[in-house]
């Protein structure tokens, strides 16, 4: 039985590198992605059509998106980027 891996900033700079390792290394379904929507998942990794996409925010981390979960790779944006996002999406 392979070990689920979840991965958080997937779709930024360092995370779609290591989930397109990961993926050569391991089966894709067994790699969770934790991202903003599923659409931007998806479209930041179309040739991966086995992956599974969950909804996760920093700043609301009690969803569940950890549930059922062996590994986790945390990458998260500069807080300095962070926080900008967070303020632009208020506007």
């Amino acid at each position: 039985m392979q070990r689920r891996i979840l991965i958080t900033g997937a779709t930024g700079t360092i995370g779609t590198s290591a989930v397109r390792h990961l993926a050569a290394v391991y089966q894709p379904e067994n790699i969770s992605i934790a991202c903003r929507s599923k659409s931007e998942g998806r479209a930041a990794f179309p040739e991966l059509a086995r992956l599974e996409f969950r909804i996760f925010d920093f700043e609301c981390p009690a969803s569940g998106v950890f549930d059922q979960i062996d590994t986790v790779f945390l990458f998260k944006a500069r807080k300095k980027a962070a926080s900008y996002r967070i303020r632009r999406s208020k506007d």
